[in-house]
C-alpha cells in the first residue's frame, strides 16, 4: 500500500490528461467535447475570443461551420460560460439551449446535423425571422457545412437567409453582414492550433511532478516534452504542419490533439516508466517524438485511425537519403573536433539512442564484427531512418535539414507566404517558365518570359506578356486563427491557385524535372487554367503562332507564319488578271 501511494506521487497527472486524447490507449474519453463536463486544459483560439466579444459587445447571431471535431460544440460551451456566467452542467437532451443575457436572449443550438429536419427547417426560419425584424433573439448554431447547405437551397422560404449565410463560406469574402456572421472553422491553419497546443503542454508547471522524480532520464515521456520545449525542434515540427496548411490540407482540432498527445506519449503511462526495466530501454526508445509523430511502431489499424499521422507521413525525412547527412550520422564521430562534437552531442548518451548502444554497434560494425553476416546492412535499416529524423528536427543548422524534405522547394514557398516581398523575379519567370513547359510538354525558351497559352499540338491560343501576369500572396487574418497557405497567378481575370504542390510541380518543370512527378495532384488543376486562358483568347486570323523547336537554343520558340484569307485570295488573282490584260 505504501509502495502505492509512494507510485502516486510520483504520476505526472498532465500525462494522465494527455493519454485521454490518446487512441492507442484505453481512455480517449477527452476526444468528444459534449461527452466531457470538466475541461482541466483549455486551447485558447482567436475565433474563440471573437465570438465571445460579439455577444459581450455588438450582439448579432453567428454560425459556427466546419468538420466534426474542429471545435464547434467546444465552442458553444465556452459562449455559455463566458455569456451567462454560469457553469456548463451538459446539454438540454434537445441540443438546444436558451438564455437572457442584457435583455436579450441567445439561442444556441449545439449540432444542427443532429435535430430532425422539420426542427432544423424552424429553427432557420426563426433565425431568418429575427435577422428581418431585428428583435433581440441572437442565435449561435454549430452546423455541418454540407447539411446547412442542403436547407438552404431546399427551401425556397430560406431565400433571404440563404443570401446572407452561403457568401460567407468562402475565406475571402468581402461582402460585410452586419446581423449574422458565419465563421468557417475549414479555414483555419493546422498549424496555428498545432502551435498554441505545443506551447500549452508543454509550459513547466505541467511536468513539475517529473523534476523529482527517480525515472526521470529513463523516461521516454519527459525526453519528447524536454525536446519539445525547444524553440528550435517545436518550430521544425511547427514547419511540417505548416507544409500540411500549403497542401490545402486541414486538420481539425481533435485530429490535432489526438496526433500531439501520441507524439507527446507514445501510448505510455507514468506506471510502464516506472514499472520498467533496463531491459525496454529499447522499447521505450522507440517511442520518441520524432517517430510518434509520423505514426512507426504503431499497430496498423491505429494508424488508419489517426488522420493526422497519416498526413504526416508525405513529410517524413526518414525516407530520404542524402550522402552527406549520411555519412555524417555514420561516420561524423571519425571526423574533425568540431564536427565529431556536434556528432556527440546529437547521437551521443540519450534515452532515444539507447544510452550510447548506437555507438556501440557501430564500433562493432567497424571491427568487423561478425563478418560473416551483412552487419552494415542491419545497422543502416535500424538507425538510418530514425537518425535522419532526429537531425532533421534536432541538428544546429536549418539550411542542412532542407535536404531531407521531400519537396525541394518547400523553403523558398513558406518564405513567400510569411514574407510576399521574397517573391523574386527570378521565381515568377520560373512559375511562367513551368506552366509553358506542362502546358506544350516541350522545353520551351521565352525570350521575354512570356506565357504562351499552347495546346499539346503545339497550337499557341494566346501570347501574355510578363508584364500581364500579377501574383498575390492570399492574405493571413490571425483574428480568425488563418495564415496565408498559397498564392495566386492571374491573368485576364482568370486566377490559379499555387499550393505547396502546384509550386513544387511548376519549378521542377522549369528547372528540368520530369512531368511524371506530382503530376496527378496537379493535372486537373493546371488543365482547367488553361482551358479558361484559351476560352479568353482572341486569335488573329492572318497569322497562325505555333512552337518549333530551335536548334540553336535547344528548345521549343514561338514562330509566326502567315496565312491568307479567302478574300486576299481573289484579290491577288485579280491583280494577275489585270496584269495579264
Amino acid at each position: 500500500m505504501e509502495q502505492v501511494e509512494k507510485l502516486e506521487k510520483k504520476i505526472n497527472p498532465f500525462v494522465n490528461f494527455m493519454q485521454q486524447y490518446d487512441l492507442t490507449t484505453a481512455d480517449y474519453s477527452k476526444i468528444f467535447d459534449e461527452h466531457t463536463t470538466t475541461i482541466q486544459y483549455n486551447i485558447d483560439t482567436n475565433i474563440n475570443q471573437q465570438i465571445i466579444n460579439i455577444f459581450q459587445e455588438a450582439p448579432r447571431s453567428v454560425i459556427i461551420t466546419g468538420n466534426a471535431g474542429d471545435g464547434k460544440t467546444r465552442i458553444c460551451r465556452n459562449v455559455y460560460e463566458a455569456i451567462s456566467k454560469k457553469t456548463f452542467q451538459g446539454w438540454p437532451e434537445s441540443g438546444i439551449d436558451e438564455f437572457v443575457v442584457n435583455n436579450y436572449t441567445i439561442r444556441i443550438i449545439k449540432d444542427l446535423s443532429e435535430l430532425q429536419d422539420h426542427i432544423i427547417l424552424e429553427e432557420l426560419k426563426r433565425l431568418q425571422e429575427s435577422l428581418l425584424s431585428l428583435t433581440k433573439i441572437y442565435y449561435l448554431i454549430a452546423a455541418n457545412e454540407g447539411k446547412l447547405t442542403y436547407f438552404l437551397t431546399k427551401y425556397p422560404e430560406l431565400t433571404n437567409l440563404k443570401e446572407v449565410i452561403i457568401p460567407q463560406f468562402s475565406p475571402i469574402h468581402k461582402q460585410q453582414f452586419d446581423q449574422l456572421q458565419v465563421f468557417n472553422l475549414l479555414h483555419v491553419s493546422s498549424s496555428v492550433y498545432a502551435q498554441r497546443i505545443i506551447s500549452e503542454w508543454n509550459q513547466e508547471e505541467n511536468w513539475q511532478v517529473c523534476s523529482g522524480c527517480n525515472k526521470q532520464k529513463q523516461c521516454i515521456i519527459n525526453h519528447n516534452h524536454r525536446a519539445l520545449s525547444t524553440k528550435k525542434t517545436a518550430g521544425r515540427l511547427l514547419g511540417v504542419y505548416r507544409s500540411l496548411d500549403g497542401k490545402h490540407g486541414h486538420m481539425t482540432m481533435r485530429e490535432l490533439l489526438i496526433h500531439l498527445a501520441y507524439t507527446h506519449t507514445g501510448g505510455l503511462y507514468c506506471r510502464d516508466i516506472h514499472n520498467s526495466d533496463s531491459k525496454e530501454l529499447q522499447q521505450q526508445a522507440k517511442k520518441v517524438y520524432y517517430e510518434n509523430f509520423f505514426g512507426h511502431n504503431i499497430a496498423k489499424e491505429v494508424f488508419e485511425e489517426i488522420a493526422g499521422i497519416q498526413e504526416m507521413r508525405a513529410f517524413d525525412p526518414g525516407y530520404l537519403s542524402d550522402s552527406m547527412i549520411d555519412d555524417f550520422i555514420m561516420n561524423g564521430d571519425l571526423s574533425n573536433q568540431e564536427t565529431s562534437l556536434s556528432h556527440q552531442e546529437l547521437f551521443g548518451e540519450s534515452i532515444d539512442t539507447e544510452y550510447g548502444y548506437f555507438y556501440e554497434e557501430l564500433r562493432k560494425y567497424r571491427l568487423n564484427y561478425r563478418s560473416d553476416e551483412d552487419e552494415g546492412k542491419k545497422i543502416a535499416e535500424k538507425w538510418l531512418p530514425r537518425l535522419r529524423r532526429k537531425y532533421y528536427f534536432e541538428y544546429k543548422s536549418s539550411k542542412s535539414i532542407e535536404k531531407l524534405v521531400p519537396y525541394r522547394y518547400r523553403k523558398i514557398f513558406l518564405d513567400i507566404l510569411k514574407s510576399p516581398e521574397k517573391m523574386s523575379l527570378d521565381i515568377k519567370r520560373d512559375l511562367v517558365s513551368g506552366v509553358n513547359t506542362y502546358f506544350s510538354k516541350r522545353l520551351v525558351y521565352s525570350p521575354s518570359h512570356a506565357l504562351y497559352v499552347t495546346s499539346e499540338n503545339l497550337f499557341v491560343h494566346d501570347v501574355i506578356n510578363s508584364g500581364d501576369i500579377r501574383f498575390e500572396v492570399s492574405p493571413s487574418d490571425l483574428n480568425l486563427d488563418r495564415k496565408a497557405s498559397y498564392f495566386t497567378m492571374k491573368i485576364k481575370g482568370v486566377t490559379l491557385n499555387i499550393n505547396l504542390l502546384t509550386f513544387e510541380y511548376l519549378l521542377r518543370l522549369a528547372n528540368g524535372g520530369m512531368f511524371n512527378v506530382l503530376k496527378e495532384d496537379i493535372e486537373i488543376l493546371l488543365n482547367n487554367f488553361r482551358n479558361k486562358l484559351i476560352s479568353l483568347s482572341q486569335t488573329e486570323g492572318s497569322v497562325l503562332k505555333i512552337l518549333k523547336f530551335d536548334t540553336s537554343h535547344g528548345a521549343f520558340v514561338l514562330k509566326e507564319i502567315q496565312i491568307q484569307t479567302d478574300d486576299e485570295t481573289e484579290q491577288e488573282e485579280e491583280e494577275e488578271d489585270e496584269y495579264e490584260w
